[in-house]
C-alpha cells in the first residue's frame, strides 16, 4: 500500500477557488463549476499530440508539464485546488463482505491485512478505500474502490510542479451520478447504469445510491 495513504476516500468540500481536471489520452480539459448552482462559470480545453499520455499512463512528462504550464499562464488558474478524474481504466470498484467481528472504525485496517491474501486485485501497490453499504445476519458489505499508486500518483505530482494543488481524485461513475442525483434525474430506490463514452473506451457501471460523497484522496 501507499505510504500516506490510510486516510483514504474523505468527504470533500466544495470550495471557491476548486476547479476540476481530466487527461485522456488527447486533451486536457478543465470546468471552473459553481457547487452550490451546478452552473459552469468556465471552461477550457487543450488538446495533445499524439503520444503524449498512452493508455492514461504519462509518457512524454517533460513535454505535458510545459504544456500545463501554458494551460495554467492561459487558463488563470495558478494556485486553484484540483480535483481530478482517476483513468476508469485502471479502477476497480466492486461489492466486498466483511465479518461482523471487525469493527466499522477497524475496517480499514482489515482490508490493509487482506488484500492482496482473501481479497486479490488485479495489480499491486494499490491505493484503496471504501464505503460501509449495509450489514446482514452473517455479514458487513462495503462498496470497494482501489487504482494502482502510480496511476493516482502520477497526475497529481505534475500539477503541484505547476502551481495546482490537488484537492482529491474522483471516480467518473459517482461524478456523474451525483450530477445526476443533484439534477433529480435519479431514482433512488432503483439501480442506475452508467454509459461513459470517450476515445477508445466505453466504461459501463452499475450503480446505486450512494448517499455519501466519495473521493479518493492522495
Amino acid at each position: 500500500m501507499m505510504e500516506g495513504m490510510d486516510d483514504g476516500f474523505f468527504r470533500f468540500k466544495p470550495q471557491s477557488k476548486q476547479i476540476s481536471m481530466i487527461l485522456p489520452d488527447h486533451v486536457i480539459r478543465m470546468v471552473d463549476l459553481s457547487h452550490w448552482t451546478i452552473e459552469i462559470r468556465s471552461y477550457h480545453e487543450r488538446f495533445l499530440p499524439e503520444g503524449i499520455i498512452r493508455d492514461r499512463k504519462v509518457i512524454e512528462r517533460d513535454t505535458l508539464s510545459v504544456i500545463l504550464e501554458e494551460c495554467v499562464e492561459e487558463w488563470g488558474i495558478k494556485g486553484k485546488r484540483v480535483v481530478f478524474l482517476v483513468p476508469d481504466t485502471y479502477l476497480v470498484l466492486r461489492n466486498e463482505k466483511i465479518p461482523l467481528s471487525v469493527a466499522d472504525e477497524d475496517i480499514k485496517g482489515y482490508l490493509y491485512l487482506e488484500i492482496g491474501t482473501s481479497i486479490m486485485l488485479p495489480f499491486k501497490d494499490p491505493v484503496f478505500d471504501y464505503e460501509l453499504i449495509g450489514q446482514k445476519s452473517e455479514h458487513k458489505e462495503i462498496l470497494l474502490f482501489a487504482a494502482p499508486e502510480e496511476i493516482v500518483n502520477d497526475l497529481p505530482s505534475l500539477l503541484e510542479s505547476v502551481s495546482l494543488h490537488l484537492e482529491a481524485a474522483d471516480v467518473t461513475a459517482l461524478s456523474l451520478y451525483r450530477l445526476y442525483y443533484l439534477i433529480d434525474q435519479i431514482d433512488s430506490q432503483k439501480s442506475t447504469l452508467l454509459i461513459h463514452c470517450v476515445i477508445k473506451e466505453i466504461n459501463v457501471i452499475m450503480l446505486l445510491l450512494i448517499k455519501k460523497t466519495l473521493f479518493i484522496r492522495r
